[in-house]
């Protein structure tokens, strides 16, 4: 037997044990489930419905042939796993992405600090060369700094 067929019908058996206990466990609140068969039906005949419409569209014939023999496990498994590397390589671009970008911030807020301090720490120095460097009439602030005595 195939690999893939022998995984495809243990997929299988599980879906349909795991049915069966939802089904007994629904029947006691008086609610009923349609019967495996009627579902395998259903699904049998959409893929059926599908495959015609591809052929009805100009697809190739193979196609038909694809939706109604192919094991569905392995391919549901494969998209699992591509959708896994795909959340992997997105999670990764955004730590990138908050990283580069956290610094730049990080920096902006560094130097905006840096850049206050330094000005407060000119105009409020007690050693008046800032101060006394300016003439009078061109400066208010060291106008007012030496009208409170702040300035020698």
């Amino acid at each position: 037997m195939d690999a893939a067929f022998n995984i495809t019908m243990g997929g299988l058996h599980y879906a349909a044990k795991a049915y069966d206990i939802a089904s007994r466990t629904l029947q006691e609140h008086n609610v009923t489930l349609p019967s495996p068969q009627i579902i395998a039906y259903s699904f049998q005949s959409a893929a059926q419905q599908l495959g015609n419409a591809a052929t009805s569209f100009g697809l190739p014939s193979y196609w038909k042939d694809i939706l109604v023999n192919y094991n569905v496990l392995p391919v549901i498994m494969a998209l699992v796993w591509l959708y896994t590397m795909f959340c992997l390589f997105t999670m990764t671009l955004r730590w990138i992405y908050r990283v580069v970008f956290g610094f730049v911030r990080f920096s902006l807020i560094i130097c905006t600090v840096a850049f206050v301090v330094y000005h407060v720490q000119m105009y409020l120095s007690k050693d008046g060369d800032f101060v006394d460097s300016t003439p009078l009439s061109s400066n208010p602030r060291a106008n007012y700094l030496r009208q409170q005595g702040v300035v020698p």
